[in-house]
């Protein structure tokens, strides 16, 4: 893999109704939002590229004026998710907006950006397949010595919205996505469904779409990372002294994990301890500023 020295981000930026214990807040979200911060935070050369409705075109602004460059197409819609919590990790997902499929032209505009492709669906239509069949494509004609490092967070792959309701489901997509991949991310559950599907095991993923790390989270039990012809690694997740929201924790956990690792040139176990504090400090409202996700302050 080569070293990565910048990432691009791509995936929707969301508008998100939190419910829990009564209260409801509204806030920026979406893999964008918290992975974006968390390269930025560690003065990484950060790239996003999103759509959004030309009336919330605000939403951008904190991004630009870090110093993050934002590559963006207007769409009618922004993507909005309203989160109900029924337990502090649990949650029903409604998707009463979606943004239109980021396209291939937006990708293609942003891909020589940078050497760290960060791919962050949240449905299975959030990047347009064209987008990632450019993207396949533009791989294997790349010669291995510059070609960009892909890190992939399944979640929008395992996810079908029926109604507005997010439900699991492994989308058609996730395959061309797996193909693209050095790196993928997902929940326990979600590779439970993934395996489930493909009628597979999880080194028999890793060996058949040549995957380097599968790096599976499972809350607040910690995780593991499985690589091919190696043990595997586990991780204890950090205790949590109050809850704040747990929203965006797994996004900001792999990109922490992703810098220390693969930026700094950490070892798997120590990288995941540090990924494992930055997410206890998310959930626990201290790690992102409040000002850079409420609707009102980025305005």
């Amino acid at each position: 893999m080569l070293p990565p020295n910048s990432v691009i981000v791509i995936g929707s930026i969301t508008i998100d109704r939190i419910i829990l214990e009564g209260k409801t807040i509204e806030t920026l979200g979406g893999v964008l939002t918290y992975a974006g911060l968390t390269f930025w935070k560690h003065d990484i050369p950060t790239f996003i590229v999103t759509n959004v409705a030309k009336e919330e075109k605000y939403i951008l602004k904190n991004f630009g004026q870090k110093g993050i460059k934002v590559y963006y197409e207007f769409s009618p819609e922004t993507t909005r998710f309203i989160n109900n919590y029924i337990k502090s990790d649990q949650r029903v997902q409604i998707v009463p907006t979606q943004a239109v499929p980021i396209g291939e032209e937006l990708v293609k505009k942003a891909l020589p950006m940078a050497n760290h492709i960060h791919l962050g669906p949240l449905h299975p239509w959030d990047i347009h397949p064209g987008a990632i069949a450019f993207l396949k494509n533009y791989l294997e004609k790349t010669k291995k010595a510059s070609r960009p490092l892909v890190t992939l967070d399944v979640q929008g792959y395992v996810r079908e919205i029926n109604n507005q309701v997010v439900r699991t489901f492994v989308s058609e997509n996730l395959e061309e996505a797996l193909w693209c991949s050095d790196i993928i991310k997902c929940e326990k559950i979600e590779l439970e469904v993934i395996i489930e599907h493909f009628k597979t095991t999880p080194l028999q993923l890793i060996n058949k779409y040549n995957i380097q790390e599968l790096v599976i989270t499972e809350g607040f039990k910690g995780g593991q990372i499985l690589r091919p012809k190696a043990n595997s690694i586990s991780f204890k997740a950090m205790p949590v002294k109050k809850f704040d929201d747990f929203t965006g924790a797994g996004d900001v956990f792999f990109a922490a994990y992703l810098i220390k690792h693969l930026y700094h040139g950490e070892e798997i176990s120590l990288s995941c301890d540090y990924a494992a504090r930055i997410a206890s400090l998310k959930i626990e409202g201290g790690y992102i500023p409040s000002s850079d996700l409420d609707l009102e302050a980025v305005r």
